[in-house]
């Protein structure tokens, strides 16, 4: 029984929701620094765009199932990524070429601490 590999092996792997990957974050500025690093990983700003919303739409209580944990997780974690979006529709989604990391991350925990 040969195992896949390359491009088939990614697409045979198990999947992992979002919701189980970012709801492994201990606070918002850790789920939005996780957000950061997998929006920045599109080379465009408008691919970091449709990432963002790809995120939002992932991340939303109805596909969460039917716990009432899992929706309230996806509820919490759907309003970072709000917070998210909007801030790079504020500053624009080329930040990621002028600022570090931290500094957004650190513009983003004020947001976050006045969203909740």
């Amino acid at each position: 029984d040969k195992k896949p590999e390359g491009v088939l092996a990614a697409w045979f792997a198990p999947r992992v929701s979002r919701v189980e990957t970012y709801g492994k974050a201990k606070s918002a500025a850790e789920v939005a620094a996780r957000m950061l690093d997998e929006i920045a990983q599109a080379k465009t700003p408008e691919k970091r765009r449709r990432v963002a919303l790809e995120i939002i739409r992932d991340l939303h209580p109805d596909r969460a199932g039917d716990s009432v944990s899992s929706r309230a997780t996806a509820t919490a974690l759907t309003r970072v990524a709000v917070v998210v979006r909007d801030y790079l529709d504020e500053v624009g989604w080329d930040v990621f070429d002028a600022l570090t990391q931290g500094s957004i991350i650190a513009d983003l925990r004020k947001r976050l601490d006045r969203a909740a």
